[in-house]
């Protein structure tokens, strides 16, 4: 039997542990520019969800909305983030998908920013899924990927996404990149892989500085991570490869 640990003592340890960690931000400017590119100044940030808990600590009561899957964990997850003022939305790729698309193409239009690992809730490890990158599109707002490294971190092995928890006062690096933004009508499915890949990239290369900047050396991704990206889906009998 599985024990669901209390929100209080969730709370406790994950607001604890952030506290003693320092941050250092780069790429605001970034936000600034995607909220400027936007009709409704509003954006869709995105990142791995092995980072969540190195990147919640500069992002307490801010007016974000995130999507947190219909999982156990979600609720934990949910719980958490409610209690340092950021609003939530429940839905997944594979439950309530539809549903919590819907509540963030709302939350967006409506002033918030939302906030999605691409990833999740999961996997495979680090393969970007289309949602997010079709969600931006139809909501007419830029993406904004961004990534957080800790100095000294340990990384579960055994979950899926080889999750990342920072070690008690060290410095994180959290980067935010530049904008990306896609409108117009539905890509084809070659399109599609294709914007999903530049995404992937984007977020590869800001970890790789991440890491740098932290004094780390382990940047370069595992080659299983990479593998999805190479697999371009067939479109109108053209070879396998990147489009013209």
């Amino acid at each position: 039997m599985r024990i669901t640990p209390p929100p209080a003592l969730v709370h406790h340890l994950i607001s604890g542990l952030t506290s003693t960690l320092n941050y250092h931000l780069f790429g605001i400017e970034n936000l600034r520019q995607a909220g400027r590119l936007s009709p409704t100044g509003t954006f869709l940030a995105c990142h791995f969800h092995q980072s969540l808990i190195s990147l919640i600590g500069p992002h307490h009561n801010r007016k974000v909305a995130v999507l947190v899957s219909l999982s156990r964990d979600g609720e934990i997850t949910t719980k958490y983030l409610e209690s340092i003022g950021i609003r939530t939305v429940r839905g997944s790729s594979s439950k309530g998908g539809a549903l919590g698309a819907f509540e963030l193409m709302k939350a967006l239009r409506d002033g918030y920013s939302g906030v999605i690992n691409v990833d999740g809730p999961r996997g495979p490890h680090k393969e970007v899924k289309p949602g997010a990158v079709e969600l931006a599109r139809r909501c007419g707002v830029p993406m904004v990927p961004f990534v957080a490294r800790a100095q000294h971190e340990i990384s579960l092995k055994r979950s899926w996404d080889r999750c990342r928890i920072p070690l008690p006062f060290s410095r994180v690096a959290v980067l935010y990149g530049p904008p990306i933004f896609y409108t117009g009508e539905a890509p084809d499915p070659r399109t599609l892989h294709a914007r999903r890949r530049q995404l992937a990239i984007s977020l590869h290369q800001l970890e790789a500085e991440a890491t740098r900047l932290v004094g780390r050396s382990d940047w370069e991704p595992p080659r299983e991570c990479l593998a999805w990206m190479d697999k371009w889906p067939d479109n109108a009998g053209r070879p396998p490869g990147p489009p013209p």
